[in-house]
């Protein structure tokens, strides 16, 4: 078994890759929003956000408002 590097001695390993104080997600599935599309992807796809999270809608133009 390998030793530990010198930033790795002290820190638990749920706290290096988030853990507990990793930010909850604003909305969870099922939940429906009405959202206005920003802008666009490079692949097409609408780009909208709910309380700061990123949402890609399918099938959509900048402007526009979903129900997603």
């Amino acid at each position: 078994m390998k030793k530990p590097r010198a930033y790795e001695r002290y820190e638990k390993k749920s706290d290096r890759f988030g853990g507990s104080k990793s930010p909850k997600n604003p909305i969870s599935i099922g939940e429906e929003f009405i959202v206005t599309i920003e802008e666009t992807s490079k692949s097409g796809t609408g780009v909208a956000k709910i309380r700061g999270f990123v949402v890609l809608v399918n099938n959509s133009n900048p402007g526009e408002r979903s129900k997603d």
